[in-house]
């Protein structure tokens, strides 16, 4: 038999040690290597940690140290996710997921400032948006080819 149908199943999902996806923007081909959400090797690395503050301040909160872990993953928390988010931020368009999520035109205005800072660098000036003229809209200039 093959070593790879012994390993296990193919039909079933494997977990992949990267995230793999495609910027909506600009089509480029991401793979970022942190997990979407922490696992359970984070919650053994915070709670050591807490046992190690315990341990440091065992004079003064005994086992009552222990209640440290919840300000100790609030703080891996912050940190997990703000890592992600600068992670996820294409850095070909200047896309951000999460500020999309949040708010569409601020996450426009982003992409656009990352585009004047990236033209600027090399000296081109950036195209700014024309406002049409009303005159100059579909709907008159067939008006006035039929009464011609």
């Amino acid at each position: 038999m093959d070593s790879h149908l012994i390993r296990g199943s193919l039909w079933k999902n494997r977990k992949q040690r990267y995230w793999s996806f495609l910027c909506p923007l600009c089509k480029v081909h991401r793979k970022v290597s942190l997990r979407q959400r922490p696992g359970g090797i984070h919650y053994l690395q915070v709670f050591l940690s807490t046992l190690m503050v315990t341990l440091l301040f065992w004079n003064w909160f005994n086992w009552k140290g222990l209640v440290s872990f919840l300000p100790l993953w609030s703080v891996f928390e912050v940190v997990y996710r703000w890592r992600m988010r600068v992670i996820l931020v294409c850095s070909q368009c200047g896309f951000d997921p999460y500020l999309f999520l949040i708010n569409h035109e601020w996450a426009r205005r982003e992409v656009e400032n990352h585009w004047r800072k990236k033209l600027s660098e090399k000296g081109i000036p950036y195209p700014e948006k024309t406002k049409k003229n009303p005159t100059q809209s579909k709907g008159v200039f067939l008006n006035s080819q039929k009464s011609s």
